[in-house]
């Protein structure tokens, strides 16, 4: 992204304008391998720990339960 284009994004934002996300990555400049290195991440088989997914499975649980009773 460009300074100009960031320091357009961060007025409009800081007006209370809204930004979008065209607008934060208009003018970002990459190159074709640093690219494809961020997108090789989607492919990579990554485990969660057991017991954090079952920590988290109890805990969105209890959130959803809790927001029940609202």
């Amino acid at each position: 992204m460009t300074t100009r284009t960031k320091d357009d994004a961060l007025g409009r934002e800081m007006r209370g304008d809204e930004v979008t996300m065209d607008d934060a990555i208009d003018g970002i400049e990459y190159s074709p391998e640093e690219l494809r290195e961020f997108l090789s991440a989607d492919r990579a088989e990554v485990h969660a720990d057991p017991r954090f997914k079952e920590r988290l499975r109890v805990r969105l649980w209890d959130l959803l339960k809790s927001r029940r009773r609202l």
